[in-house]
């Protein structure tokens, strides 16, 4: 039997509403708490389903594959967010890095060298 951790269980659903609310005010409209529940249980089961991969994957607890799918989420924002720090730190990434960004990146800034 796994044991799901508290970040999952105890943040982040939590988190997900008071985004569900930000987002909401927004656009200023409102769900009713049935589209609310709804929606928070998608999310809460594809996150607990990426955390189980990757904890299967890389034969990894629980506990440090939550912690690795919050920090791929967080790069992968950042390097969306800030392609011209992705220059200024291109020197510190291994080629096959720098390969994979400028490809996911292409469409959205310039290439990394």
């Amino acid at each position: 039997m796994a044991a799901v951790e508290d970040l999952y269980m105890g943040c982040a659903g939590g988190v997900t509403v008071s985004f569900f609310e930000w987002v909401q005010n927004l656009q200023n409209f409102r769900w009713e708490e049935e589209e609310v529940n709804k929606r928070l249980d998608l999310k809460m089961t594809e996150a607990f389903a990426q955390i189980w991969e990757i904890s299967r994957q890389k034969k990894l607890p629980l506990r440090t594959a939550a912690f690795v799918k919050a920090l791929q989420s967080v790069t992968r924002a950042h390097l969306h967010s800030a392609p011209w720090l992705l220059c200024y730190q291109a020197s510190l990434l291994p080629d096959d890095t720098l390969e994979c960004i400028n490809a996911t990146n292409h469409a959205s800034g310039p290439e990394v060298s």
